[in-house]
């Protein structure tokens, strides 16, 4: 959104694919989803998506909206990506290894702290996923009624709180 804090140029993505290869030794694909594929030669990437481009932050303008990567939770995402995929923000740095956070065994496993800790468990810029696993985050998300439904029990936060919202705790 214009005035946010960041701003995310091709430098940001090949920074963390740079710091993926460094901290991750085993194979793996490094896949952008972007809207402009065209400023990132040399980086596999996927076609930025509609669906669910037009939600507001329940936060506010000012604010990103990250509703759209509710779509990797879609039954169908494997074709795309994969049996498995972690789907991390731009603006993230790694500083170490970070084989014992990829090479875990469960089927879902999501950074387990918000600004909203006691309403909101989940941070959505980080999480792994098998896809199709946890359908529902997408297949009962209603662009209409959902971002309310996660406001109003004090979910904050656009996909996370759409995300604490719909699995609950203990995820």
């Amino acid at each position: 959104p214009k005035n946010y804090r960041s701003k995310f140029e091709p430098e940001t993505v090949y920074a963390l694919q740079a710091m993926i290869a460094r901290f991750y030794a085993k194979p793996h694909r490094f896949v952008c989803v972007t809207d402009r594929p065209q400023d990132l030669p040399g980086i596999e990437t996927v076609p930025l998506w509609e669906d669910c481009a037009r939600i507001p932050s329940p936060i506010g303008h000012s604010y990103p909206s990250c509703y759209r990567r509710l779509k990797l939770f879609a039954p169908d995402a494997g074709d795309v990506f994969g049996p498995r995929l972690v789907s991390i923000d731009l603006d993230t740095v790694i500083v170490g290894d970070i084989a014992p956070l990829f090479d875990r065994p469960e089927d879902f496993v999501i950074w387990g702290e918000s600004d909203f800790p006691h309403t909101t468990p989940y941070c959505g810029s980080l999480w792994m996923l098998k896809t199709g696993s946890r359908p529902q985050v997408w297949t009962e998300f209603d662009p209409k009624s959902s971002p309310r439904l996660a406001w109003d029990a004090g979910c904050r936060g656009s996909d996370q709180g759409w995300l604490s919202y719909i699995l609950g705790r203990n995820e």
